[in-house]
Formats: C-alpha cells, structure tokens, sequence
C-alpha cells in the first residue's frame, strides 16, 4: 500500500496546490469555496487508490478498517505534500502571506464599520494570530489541519462503499 499511498497522496497534495495558486481568490469567502472544492476533488484520489489497493493487493476484499487505513495513509501523504508544498511558497514569498492576510482582514473589517475598542481588540486578535503563525511548530499543523479532516471523511466514504468480503 505503501507506494499506491504514495503515488496519490503526492498527486493529490500537488493538485491541490497548483490549484490554489491557479484559482486563489482575495475575496475570503469564494477563497474558502474554492479552497474546500479543490481539497474535495484533490482527496477524490483517496477512492481511486483504496479501490487499487484492494484489487490489487488484495485480492479484491477488503474489510472497512484496511480500506479506511490505506484512505488515511493517502490522505496523510496528501497532508505532508501539502504542507511541504506551503512551506516553500511561503520561503519563496519572504512569508509575507500571514502579513497580507491580516492587513485585508482589518480592513474588511474596517470596511464593515468596525471601530474604537471593537477594531482595536480585531486587531489584537490578528496579530496574536499572525505572531503564533510565524512559528512552524504551529504552523505546520495547522496547515496539515486544512485537508486532513476532509481526507479523513473521504477515507470512511471509500472504506464504506469499497469493503468487500472474500467470495
């Protein structure tokens, strides 16, 4: 399982992140909606490769918890293609994504009419959250955090329709 996990836990995580870069939207709400559409059908792999698997490596069964296991190690390849993938986005772009995230996110919130205490405690919220992203080890989780949960759903969908028992 090890190389079908590898295989398209990799093409997965690339496809991910070539379209997030192709189809990035500044607007955050289209952002989120192509962003988890993307995921979605970047992970979609995960079935291709739990039914490979099963095939053949196995026969053609496959209990729900094998086949759950084979989606996870895709997904968590997936993950780390991914997280390697932002990383070094984020080297090549002098980190300055954390940066420009915030300052829009001021200013929508400004644009809405926020003001006084209100917008000072938004903006403290933003860069207490901008100092912790700055350190990888809280990062790098996160970032794994964004696909994983969708990888993990599509791991039990796949596991469900895909079990099969010998004869």
């Amino acid at each position: 399982m090890g190389k079908i996990a590898g295989l398209y836990g990799a093409a997965a995580g690339v496809f991910i992140i070539a379209s997030l870069t192709v189809f990035g939207a500044t607007d955050p709400v289209i952002s989120r909606l192509i962003g988890y559409a993307t995921i979605a059908i970047g992970l979609s792999v995960i079935f291709f490769a739990v039914k490979r698997h099963r095939d053949l490596n196995k026969a053609g069964a496959i209990s729900f918890l094998g086949a759950f296991l084979a989606g996870l190690a895709v997904a968590g390849v997936a993950g780390l293609t991914y997280v390697i993938g932002w990383e070094v986005y984020l080297y090549a772009t002098d980190y300055r994504f954390m940066e420009e995230y915030a300052q829009n996110a001021i200013a929508r919130q400004e644009a809405a009419g926020l003001s006084g205490n209100d917008l000072d405690a938004f903006v403290k919220t933003t860069e207490e959250m901008m100092k912790g992203y700055r350190n990888p080890a809280f990062r790098i989780p996160i970032t794994f955090l964004e696909i994983f949960p969708v990888g993990f759903a599509i791991s039990a969908l796949s596991a469900f329709f895909l079990k099969r028992k010998n004869g």
